[in-house]
């Protein structure tokens, strides 16, 4: 999933009804959520907003929101994030969350690499 963009969430996906997101060996690069007047941008590969979402081998890179989350935005009631064996670098926001910004989300990250997290206005988290 490369190469995408949108005004709004979710440079590359924008999952609000899904129960479960999982990819396996899935490289998302190179998405990014940019802002518009009327819209704050989160997520800028992906955006979810409900159930939970699991990562598996892959990687996650080079993608940005005006917002938060330059990676992934995981909003309530999303209930946790999995990621396992997934290269996360070179992402940015504007905020807060430079790869992943967890919103009362559980994260479990396992053997993971984070990198080169870049925040415009605020502190990195994860």
């Amino acid at each position: 999933v490369v190469y995408n963009s949108w005004w709004a969430c979710g440079g590359a996906i924008y999952a609000n009804q899904s129960d479960s997101l999982i990819f396996r060996n899935t490289n998302i690069d190179q998405n990014y959520a940019s802002y518009s007047e009327s819209s704050y941008c989160f997520g800028g590969a992906i955006f979810a907003q409900k159930g939970v979402m699991e990562f598996y081998g892959g990687t996650i890179n080079d993608n940005s929101a005006s917002e938060n989350g330059g990676a992934v935005y995981a909003n309530y009631p999303v209930t946790k994030v999995t990621m396992e064996n997934v290269e996360v670098s070179r992402n940015a926001s504007g905020n807060d969350g430079g790869a992943v910004h967890l919103m009362k989300a559980d994260g479990d990250f396992t053997n993971c690499s984070l990198s080169i997290i870049k925040v415009w206005r605020s502190q990195v988290l994860l």
